[in-house]
């Protein structure tokens, strides 16, 4: 029977892209004959939109074989729409935290009005119109229906809404990790999978941000309230990782903080030998990203 297929429920500026890039880079690794087949191993991953991606997987019976990872910033359902069997993975952060990222990233990035303070950014309604929701984003993607994202009005995110994220979580997700235990969440994760180990660089890292301790009381109050139900979801995802932990700690009998050394570790080794070609992933996907434009805009 062919592996599950890995679908990352991908939360934005939730180490995300660091998760994924280690799991493509395993998944060609595990057999040299996935390097042939990579665009097809991956999902498509080089393609948009979503819908062309899975037109491009459920059309082609060798395709849909060879899929093994599905990543997108969309919501929970995904998987209606992809070949089975399939297993959810998903990375959950305190909220504060990650709204703050999220604030200093679209400045990075140009998406967002540079003179817009963060109270400001928070409080309207849908800050740069696309993924990056700053109010319960994280039970926004667990409540997501058919793959898309729930937006409804920040006035109706009630408690029906968290218990239905919550039951997602416990049920649906297959692998669960916190963002701010995510050494630990790989080697859970690659215990669960079989994989032995899992080692990874740090990518889509925001260059700049402030400290927690240096923002002001009154856009703090304005975070904790857009975000009073992604707290709760992240004290759930808190107790169910410390639960994986456990098992897998017993499983591999040595207390996790041993295990955590060793791979702190062989993680430092790992990131001096691969620096290198991380630092020329990103320029590579530039260039195709640019030929793609180019060739869009000649048709």
């Amino acid at each position: 029977m062919r592996p599950p297929l890995l679908i990352h429920l991908h939360i934005p500026k939730n180490a995300g892209t660091s998760l994924s890039r280690a799991i493509k880079l395993k998944m060609l690794g595990l057999n040299p004959l996935n390097w042939l087949h990579h665009t097809d191993v991956l999902g498509k991953y080089n393609v948009h939109p979503w819908d062309k991606r899975y037109d491009l997987i459920n059309n082609n019976p060798a395709t849909a074989k060879r899929a093994r990872f599905f990543e997108a910033h969309a919501g929970f359902g995904m998987h209606e729409r992809l070949p089975s069997p399939h297993a959810y993975l998903t990375v959950i952060r305190e909220p504060i935290d990650r709204a703050l990222s999220i604030y200093h990233y679209l400045a990075q990035t140009g998406e967002r009005d540079p003179n817009d303070t963060l109270r400001q950014f928070i409080e309207r309604p849908d800050p740069v119109g696309r993924v990056w929701h700053t109010d319960n984003a994280q039970v926004r993607y667990l409540t997501g229906e058919h793959g898309v994202i729930d937006a409804r009005p920040r006035e109706d995110c009630d408690q029906a809404m968290l218990d239905k994220a919550i039951r997602r979580l416990r049920n649906d997700i297959d692998h669960l990790m916190v963002q701010n235990r995510f050494d630990e969440g790989m080697i859970v994760l690659a215990h669960e999978l079989g994989w032995g180990e899992l080692l990874y660089s740090k990518s889509n890292v925001t260059k700049k941000r402030a400290k927690l301790e240096g923002v002001e009381e009154s856009a703090l109050e304005c975070m904790r309230q857009f975000n009073r139900l992604d707290a709760k979801l992240y004290d759930v995802a808190q107790e169910l990782f410390a639960e994986r932990v456990e098992r897998v700690a017993s499983a591999r009998g040595r207390p996790m903080s041993e295990l955590l050394d060793s791979y702190r570790s062989r993680l430092t080794k790992h990131a001096k030998r691969s620096a290198p070609v991380y630092a020329i992933i990103p320029r590579v996907r530039r260039i195709r990203e640019s030929i793609q434009s180019k060739r869009g805009g000649e048709r």
